[in-house]
């Protein structure tokens, strides 16, 4: 890596390290989600600030220009991301569904019991 190029990936970096802790802080990103992006950001550092290191495990990767295997890590790490987050989104969909039946069974034995329909669609003052 150019001298020229070290300097500025590891400003890039710092600064997603300090925007990942605000946005944790500020409560928009979860913990367990910025573990994700604090180790990434610490990749790119050391990468940066190491080198050498990537180039020693280039030719493991079976990648004779360098970069090449900057980039096939980052795709590597956008990938499993992807994944972890299908797996999640998977489960929240499973959830809505479980959570809407049980409405809909509490909704139906309320209303066999005797009591108003607590629905919206069922001509309240609104």
């Amino acid at each position: 890596m150019s001298k020229g190029i070290a300097p500025s990936v590891i400003a890039i970096a710092a600064g997603i390290l300090v925007l990942v802790i605000l946005v944790v802080r500020a409560r928009r990103l979860r913990v367990e989600y910025s573990v994700l992006w604090i180790g990434a950001a610490l990749l790119v550092l050391v990468a940066a600030v190491f080198y050498s290191s990537v180039e020693f495990i280039a030719p493991y990767l079976g990648v004779v220009y360098t970069p090449s295997a900057v980039f096939f890590l980052g795709i590597l790490f956008l990938l499993l991301v992807t994944f972890h987050l299908s797996i999640k989104v998977s489960r929240l969909e499973e959830d809505r569904t479980r959570m809407a039946q049980t409405i809909a069974l509490l909704e139906e034995r309320l209303r066999r019991a005797g009591g108003e329909d607590p629905s919206p669609a069922a001509g309240g003052d609104a």
